[in-house]
């Protein structure tokens, strides 16, 4: 799901500047603040929740509890999304085409700053942004239903695109997310490059509450002030965790593509944890779960390079 972040992307954040305002906006910080510039919520009863269940070994079942939290948060439905699509984040400049859209995992702490390694490991660049969640940002609400989400997301990625064709990655649970987005995208008319999955596993109930327990403690093992993560974000997070209730899996035309970790999770069972089966082609790349995009990301940029030269049209060095 998630993904740990370090102290390069602030780094990053730094360097970048601002864009036009039709343009993705630069790199900011793994928690972006609210756009009133207020603080982010005190540590509080929701942020203790799965820090104490991590120690026990119990993050699993706090799933109900993060659930029913999210839904005390305002929320929007399909049919009244709110007037502006959620921000796109410039994370690489490059060539225009195809225009690559990240969407990030739904955990504490994930953000468009997950893809800052993946994307300078490109050769040549390409412009690539990443899609803030909405209702990670204080100011935005969260999307009532999984549909609501895909749209609301879509409709931003269409805007970051500006006529470009669409490529679409996700990392983790991203990747539910990205491919419903090219898919939806598809069906409007836009032309879709492709949808790339990395390390996506099957979003089904079955699993789900497994494989967060896992994934979010591995980004709790990290430093929680860095990562931003408040009681503001663990509430968006469990508002995100109720969508799966609604979800369902979108036909997609364009070609997809899922980048394997060739070391799976190391707890018990996590060997039985199957990845999605959407994509038509899987390639396993070295690396863990969170290393693709970290250590190991030049080896995840190279799969997709190789595999855009093979599958689509509007590949830069096709």
């Amino acid at each position: 799901m998630a993904d740990p972040t370090h102290g390069h992307t602030q780094a990053l954040a730094a360097r970048l500047s601002w864009m036009p305002a039709a343009a993705p906006a630069p790199l900011h910080t793994p928690a972006d603040a609210p756009a009133s510039g207020a603080a982010a919520p005190a540590h509080g009863p929701l942020t203790t929740l799965p820090l104490t269940a991590h120690a026990r070994g119990e993050l699993g079942a706090t799933v109900p509890r993060l659930q029913a939290a999210g839904a005390d948060r305002p929320s929007f439905s399909a049919a009244a999304a709110p007037g502006t699509p959620p921000r796109a984040v410039l994370v690489s400049e490059g060539a225009a085409a195809p225009a690559v859209v990240c969407v990030p995992s739904f955990l504490a702490g994930s953000g468009p700053h997950q893809f800052t390694r993946f994307a300078a490991r490109f050769a040549p660049r390409l412009r690539m942004s990443g899609l803030t969640l909405p209702g990670f940002d204080a100011a935005t609400p969260l999307p009532a239903t999984w549909r609501a989400a895909v749209d609301s997301l879509t409709a931003a990625a269409v805007r970051a695109a500006g006529g470009a064709p669409l490529l679409l990655v996700g990392h983790s649970i991203g990747g539910a997310l990205a491919h419903a987005v090219a898919a939806t995208a598809e069906r409007a008319g836009h032309e879709v490059a492709g949808a790339v999955l990395i390390d996506t596993y099957e979003p089904e109930v079955a699993q789900q509450h497994e494989v967060f327990g896992w994934a979010m403690g591995r980004v709790l093992d990290l430093d929680q002030e860095l990562l931003g993560i408040t009681e503001h974000t663990v509430r968006a997070m469990g508002g995100y965790l109720r969508l799966f209730d609604d979800w369902t899996a979108d036909p997609l035309l364009a070609p997809a593509l899922l980048v394997a970790a060739e070391s799976g999770p190391e707890v018990p069972g996590g060997d039985r944890w199957a990845l999605w089966r959407a994509p038509a082609t899987v390639v396993p790349v070295p690396g863990d779960h969170f290393s693709l995009l970290e250590e190991h990301a030049a080896a995840t940029a190279r799969t997709v390079e190789d595999w855009l030269r093979k599958e689509t049209p509007c590949s830069p060095s096709a």
